[in-house]
C-alpha cells in the first residue's frame, strides 16, 4: 500500500492536472492512506489486539503534543497532509526491522519512532505551497524573509511613512512613453511594445541595476515617469511603497493598519496598484482601497470594499487591480445583491454605481471594446460579465458551469468580438455578437490542452503562449489545438516582447528565460538567475528595464 502510495504521490507532481484536480486527487489518495492502513493494521492477528488499539492511541497523543508544540503556521491540516505518511512508512518498517525481537522492544522502539517523527514537524515552521502543491518548509528557529526585511530597514513597527523631499522626489508624474502604468502593461494583456532587447545573454547578460529585500505581497509593479510602486506587507501594517527605478532607493510609503496571512501561499496583498491622472489606486488583501496622490504618497480617500458590499474577504485575499477608466475606479468586491462590481469616483471615492457579480474572483475588471461599445468585463466564479462603463448597466454575461471555478486571469480579446479566457480547466474562445442593444454570447471552442492556473498567458500571431502546469505551451488559437508542449519553468509569469517575437519567462524559482515566440519549435535563447525565493508576481519591463520582484526580493536589470 505504501509503495503504491508514494509512487502515486511522485507521479502526481508530473502529471498533467488542473489546480482543483490536483488537489483533490491528493485528499482521496490521502483518505485511502488512511482508511486501508488502519484496516490493515486493526486486522493484524500477529499484533495483540490490545497493541493494536494502543499504537493507535500513541500516534493520536503524539500527534496532539506535536501540534501543541508546533510553530503556528503548522496547524492540523497541514501536520495530516505532510506528517502522516511518513509516520505510517516509518510505523511499517519498524514493524518488519522488529519482528523478531522482544515485545518490550517492539513498543519501546515503536513509540520511540512515531515520537521522533511527529516531532521532527513540530521543528518546522510552514512556508506554503510551489505551485505544483509541494510544500515548503525551514526551520522554526529561522529567521523569515519579511523579518529579515524590517530588521535591515531597523523598522520592526514597518509604520515608516516619511517622504523624501530632496530635489525631484515631489515632482507631478506625467505618463511616459514606454511606461507601465496598470497591471500586466497598458492594456492589460502582458505585451511589451516598441521595445529591443539584446538577446545574447550567454555572452551579455542583462546588467543589474540593483537588488534589495522587499516585504512579502504577491503584487506586482508598476513603473511611471521614473518611479516604481508596489505593495508590500511590513509587520502589521499593509503598505504602498513608492522607489526611485533606477537605484530602487524608497521615496515615500503608506500604510494601513492592515494584514492578510493565509497558509498556502503566505502574508501580504495581491493585488497591483494602478496610476491614473497623477494619482496611485490600490487594492489591499483585505479590501481597503486606497488613492493616494503619485508624487508623495499623500492619502486622499479610502473606501472598504468589504463593508460597502456586504461581502467577504476571499480565501486568498482580494487580488484584485483596480481599474480606472472616465473617472471612475472599478474594483471587483463579491458582496451580496447588485454588490459585485462596485464603481467609484476617482476624484472624490463617492459610489457612482454597483452591479451583481460572484462571490468571488482572482481575476481583476478590464477595459475593452467590443463590437464598437465601450465596456467593462468582469470574469467571477458564476459568469464572464460585460458592464456598462457609465452606469453599470448590464450588457451580457457568459455564464460558468461551475461556482466552484477560481477565476483568476484577465480575459483577452483577440479580434473584434473574440475573446479568450481561462476556465476550469483549460480555455475557451468565445464569440460575441451585437444586434443593436441586444448581445449574443456563444462559445467557438473549449480546450484542457493549455490549463494556466494562475499563470497569466499571451497571444501572438495566431497562437496563444503559457505555462501548462509549469511547462511553457503552444496552442492554436484557431480551434484550441495544442502545438507544442516543452520546458519545465514552474509556476511563474510571461511578457510578449512582440516586436521581436520573443517570450520573456520569469521562472517559480526566480530565473528569467528568454523563448522564441515560434509556433514551429521550443527555442530557449538564453536565462539568468534574476532573484531567489518562490516567485509568482508578474514581471515588468518598462523603458528598457526589467523589473522583477517576489515575497522575498526585488531587482532591476537593463536589457539594452
Amino acid at each position: 500500500m505504501l509503495a503504491i502510495f508514494w509512487t502515486f504521490l511522485y507521479a502526481h507532481y508530473t502529471f498533467e492536472l488542473a489546480m482543483f484536480s490536483r488537489f483533490i486527487s491528493r485528499m482521496i489518495a490521502y483518505g485511502l492512506l488512511l482508511l486501508a492502513f488502519l484496516g490493515w493494521w486493526l486486522t493484524r492477528r500477529q499484533v495483540r489486539l490490545r497493541d493494536r488499539f494502543l499504537a493507535i492511541g500513541v500516534v493520536i497523543v503524539a500527534s496532539l503534543v506535536a501540534g501543541l508544540l508546533a510553530d503556528p503556521t503548522v496547524d492540523g491540516f497541514v501536520l495530516f497532509m505532510t506528517a502522516f505518511p511518513f509516520v505510517f512508512t516509518a510505523w511499517t518498517l519498524w514493524v518488519l526491522a522488529s519482528r523478531n525481537r522482544s515485545l518490550r522492544l517492539q513498543r519501546i522502539g515503536f513509540c520511540a519512532v512515531i515520537v521522533a517523527i511527529t516531532g521532527f514537524f513540530a521543528l518546522l515552521r510552514w512556508e506554503g505551497l510551489y505551485g505544483n502543491q509541494i510544500p515548503q518548509f525551514s526551520w522554526r528557529w529561522s529567521p523569515t524573509a519579511e523579518e529579515l526585511f524590517l530588521a535591515s530597514r531597523n523598522d520592526q513597527s514597518g509604520a515608516n511613512a516619511s517622504v523624501d523631499r530632496s530635489a525631484g522626489a515631489l515632482q507631478e508624474w506625467s505618463l511616459q512613453p514606454g511606461d507601465w502604468p496598470e497591471f500586466r502593461g497598458p492594456n492589460r494583456d502582458g505585451v511589451v511594445r516598441n521595445v529591443n532587447v539584446d538577446t545574447d545573454w550567454n555572452t551579455n547578460s542583462p546588467k543589474l541595476l540593483w537588488r534589495q529585500r522587499v516585504g512579502p505581497a504577491w503584487s506586482s509593479m508598476i513603473v511611471v515617469d521614473g518611479f516604481l510602486v508596489t505593495q508590500e506587507q511590513r509587520g502589521e501594517f499593509e503598505a504602498v511603497v513608492c522607489y526611485e527605478a533606477a537605484t530602487g532607493r524608497e521615496l515615500w510609503v503608506h500604510v494601513d493598519e492592515e494584514r492578510f496571512y493565509e497558509g498556502l501561499s503566505g502574508a501580504g496583498p495581491r493585488g497591483t496598484p494602478t496610476f491614473a491622472n497623477g494619482r496611485i489606486y490600490a487594492l489591499g488583501g483585505k479590501g481597503r482601497l486606497v488613492c493616494l496622490a503619485a508624487k508623495d504618497g499623500k492619502p486622499l480617500w479610502s473606501r472598504d470594499a468589504v463593508s460597502e458590499a456586504d461581502g467577504a474577504v476571499p480565501q486568498w485575499g482580494y487580488s484584485v487591480s483596480p481599474l480606472v477608466v472616465d473617472n471612475k475606479v472599478i474594483v471587483f468586491a463579491g458582496g451580496k445583491g447588485q454588490q459585485g462590481l462596485l464603481a467609484f469616483d476617482a476624484q472624490s471615492g463617492a459610489p457612482v454605481w454597483s452591479q451583481s457579480g460572484g462571490t468571488m474572483s482572482y481575476s481583476s475588471p478590464q477595459r475593452l471594446t467590443i463590437r464598437g461599445r465601450e465596456q467593462v468585463v468582469m470574469h467571477d466564479n458564476q459568469a464572464l460579465r460585460s458592464v456598462s462603463v457609465d452606469d453599470g448597466t448590464a450588457l451580457w454575461q457568459h455564464t460558468i458551469a461551475s461556482e466552484t471555478a477560481m477565476p483568476m486571469l484577465q480575459p483577452q480579446l483577440v479580434a473584434d468580438g473574440r475573446l479568450l479566457l481561462a476556465t476550469d480547466p483549460g480555455m475557451a474562445l468565445l464569440e460575441i455578437q451585437r444586434d443593436g442593444e441586444n448581445w449574443k454570447v456563444d462559445e467557438k471552442w473549449s480546450s484542457n490542452r493549455l490549463k494556466p492556473s494562475f499563470n497569466d498567458f499571451v497571444v501572438h500571431y495566431g497562437y496563444i503562449y503559457g505555462l501548462d502546469d509549469g511547462i511553457l505551451t503552444c496552442v492554436d488559437l484557431a480551434d484550441g489545438r495544442r502545438v507544442w508542449k516543452k520546458g519545465r519553468y514552474g509556476h511563474g509569469q510571461l511578457l510578449l516582447l512582440t516586436d521581436q517575437d520573443l517570450l520573456l519567462v520569469l521562472s517559480e524559482t526566480g530565473e528569467v528565460v528568454l523563448v522564441s515566440a515560434n509556433p514551429d519549435q521550443h527555442q530557449e535563447l538564453g536565462r539568468f538567475k534574476a532573484i531567489e525565493g518562490k516567485t509568482w508576481n508578474h514581471p515588468v519591463v518598462a523603458r528598457g528595464r526589467l523589473f522583477v520582484r517576489n515575497a522575498e526580493e526585488m531587482a532591476a536589470y537593463g536589457l539594452q
